[in-house]
């Protein structure tokens, strides 16, 4: 996904950004995606549910200029990289 596409889905959203219960919806991430979007950042979503496949997704994208790297589990967040 390029920066720009994630800048029009937020943007989409951005009427949601004042309801208090939005699940899953981390208002400093959300600002941390929108400014790497800014700046022309891609953004990749991987499928990866196991520990072990998504460290080897980190380890295949690391290379291209990895900012950073999310997983998202049930019901947690675990920063990657």
């Amino acid at each position: 996904m390029f920066g720009n596409e994630v800048l029009s889905e937020f943007e989409k959203s951005e009427t949601h950004t004042v309801d208090p219960i939005q699940i899953g919806q981390d208002v400093a991430k959300v600002e941390e995606y929108l400014e790497l979007a800014g700046q022309g950042c891609g953004f990749l979503v991987a499928l990866a549910p196991e520990d072990e496949e998504a460290k080897r997704a980190v380890r295949l994208v690391k290379p291209f200029g990895l900012q950073f790297a999310e997983k998202y589990n049930r019901p947690t967040l675990e920063e990657l990289a």
